[in-house]
């Protein structure tokens, strides 16, 4: 029998880990980019949990300019919650989105309502994500590992 901790609680349908390989310093936001592009393209509202305020404003700003000719409508979450694209760092992410962007250090306890979490891991920041894949592994998720080369 599965114990649950807080952050076991409602989880998500899918977990995704994306492994980038040779990927520069700011190739976990930039991916994270890509997925909020991918989602929003689709139809999703996606929540990117940053690590710190300095992410969060850094992915503000990537997503304007990341990619010539895009146009992903966002918002810190101290701005605005009614956007496709919401990015926030210390609060819980809300549930009510379809994906969960996680790039912080712990597992956010409220993932519930979410059908999708993807982490994306990198050299910087392994260590951390094989903690993230053992936590979900013992949870007794399915996870899915998505190696790609950046």
């Amino acid at each position: 029998m599965l114990v649950k901790r807080p952050w076991e609680r409602a989880m998500p349908e899918q977990i995704d880990f994306y492994v980038l390989s040779n990927a520069p310093s700011n190739g976990k936001q930039e991916f994270a980019c890509r997925l909020c592009e991918k989602a929003f393209l689709n139809h999703h509202h996606v929540v990117i949990h940053a690590a710190s305020h300095e992410e969060a404003v850094v992915l503000d700003e990537l997503l304007w300019t990341f990619k010539p000719g895009s146009f992903i409508p966002h918002a810190l979450r101290q701005v605005a919650q009614d956007e496709p694209i919401v990015i926030g760092h210390r609060e819980q992410p809300a549930g009510g989105s379809d994906v969960l962007i996680q790039l912080a250090d712990d597992i956010p306890e409220s993932t519930g309502g979410f059908t999708r979490v993807a982490e994306i891991v990198t050299d910087s920041n392994r260590d951390v994500s094989r903690q993230h894949y053992r936590q979900y592994e013992q949870a007794g998720y399915q996870i899915n590992t998505h190696k790609l080369q950046f």
